[in-house]
């Protein structure tokens, strides 16, 4: 068994055993529906909360199965232009294809494996960022995180009349997000896990697997170049433009320069696609407009995003701080990242994004990592006066050569 866990981190076990207990309990709700389906009806697997969207992407995969590489609206009359947006499921149709599978199977088949592609990138980018035991309560408190308690989101109706948009941000809704979603916050992960690897070794390799990743992320689901568009290139400007006041004789590597610059470029031409193919006309348009309005303008959804990462926000502040503070590049990364989704919201109209989509950008992984530095970096090393014992007021009083009274000291006795 030692040898196992030698090769096999024994965090590693626990953090997957936990993860698939929650994705087995997201997937509770969808058993339940099988076992209560009438003999001689059908069941086509769809979430009870992803109706519409669901169909959408059964199409999309169905039209992978024929064979196709773009995607053409079947549920209008309307003359439509084919699209490129749901690639992950064209590719999954064509995959599950050769296996025969329904497209409904297809669907929940790539959406478990998008899940484990997440708990997987999670766990390289924490222990890339930690040792193993920080890196096991990184991963807990990503993956388990979750919103503040109800009863702070003020809505009455919630879940009786309709479905808040901050369910999706629970530790199950994250999970229960349609899987190009999850899928292309894995790649994101993994992009950022290469890219640090690239800043720290200054391998080529590592810059091709980050633009690799980038690459098949940016198709899969584009929100994602944001990170790169902005956070990235943010955190190194701060970091290059801090650090030439603190220690003017240093200079930026020019291999790492390089590399900031080619992925943001390449995050750019990505950005330059889509809003390419959502300017060619109906029905993508019409999508943008719809997403614009549902979001940018709900008061609810402003009042509500405090809360939406529950206590990981003030966890994490502390740390921000002092990441800020040291300033180095790997950190300041981690605060721009987090701080993104809160920083963009402002300018969602300008952008043509929908707000909903800044908060898709996998921002727990991020504060999960400050809130760690927090509570087992920064806390540990605050000792309050309470918690000082007499032997220690006796030794630093001797090595400052003054009495001590110990009528004015609430410390503890030993």
């Amino acid at each position: 068994m030692e040898k196992v866990f030698r090769i096999v981190p024994y965090g590693l076990v626990i953090y997957f055993l936990l993860a698939n207990l929650l994705l087995y309990v997201v997937y509770q709700p969808l058993i339940g529906r099988i076992r209560e389906t009438p003999a001689g009806k059908v069941y086509f697997l769809n979430p009870i909360f992803d109706r519409y969207d669901y169909n959408y992407y059964l199409s999309a995969i169905k039209s992978g199965i024929e064979g196709k590489y773009n995607w053409t609206d079947p549920f209008t009359t309307e003359e439509t232009k084919p699209g490129y947006f749901f690639t992950f499921y064209l590719v999954s149709g064509r995959a599950g294809s050769l296996f025969r599978l329904p497209p409904y199977i297809i669907y929940h088949l790539s959406q478990i494996l998008a899940i484990e592609l997440y708990f997987l990138a999670v766990y390289l980018i924490a222990s890339l960022i930690f040792k193993r035991q920080l890196a096991l309560w990184m991963c807990i408190l990503a993956i388990f995180g979750t919103i503040a308690p109800l009863v702070l989101f003020g809505e009455i109706f919630a879940f009786i009349t309709y479905i808040p948009f901050w369910i999706w941000f629970g530790s199950l809704g994250r999970l229960m997000i349609p899987p190009h979603h999850i899928f292309g916050q894995a790649l994101l992960i993994l992009t950022i896990f290469s890219f640090i690897k690239f800043y720290r070794t200054d391998l080529k390799k590592y810059l091709l697997t980050t633009l690799a990743s980038l690459f098949i992320g940016g198709i899969t689901y584009t929100p994602i170049i944001l990170v790169f568009l902005i956070a990235l290139p943010g955190a190194y400007l701060w970091f290059i433009v801090r650090d030439y006041f603190t220690d003017k004789h240093r200079r930026p590597q020019i291999q790492q320069v390089y590399g900031v610059i080619l992925v943001c470029v390449f995050a750019l031409g990505f950005g330059a696609l889509a809003r390419f193919l959502t300017g060619r006309g109906f029905p993508w348009n019409m999508y943008i407009d719809w997403e614009i309005e549902m979001w940018n303008n709900n008061p609810q959804f402003n009042k509500s995003l405090p809360l939406v990462f529950g206590i990981l926000p003030l966890l994490a502040i502390p740390a921000l701080i002092r990441s800020l503070i040291r300033n180095k590049f790997e950190e300041v990364f981690l605060v721009f990242w987090a701080v993104l989704p809160f920083m963009l919201m402002p300018f969602g109209d300008i952008l043509g994004i929908g707000k909903f989509r800044f908060l898709t950008l996998a921002p727990s992984v991020p504060l999960a990592a400050l809130s760690v530095k927090t509570i087992f970096q920064l806390i540990p090393r605050i000792k309050p006066l309470f918690f000082i014992t007499e032997d220690e007021i006796r030794q630093y009083s001797k090595a400052m050569n003054f009495p001590v009274h110990y009528g004015m000291c609430p410390c503890a006795k030993t």
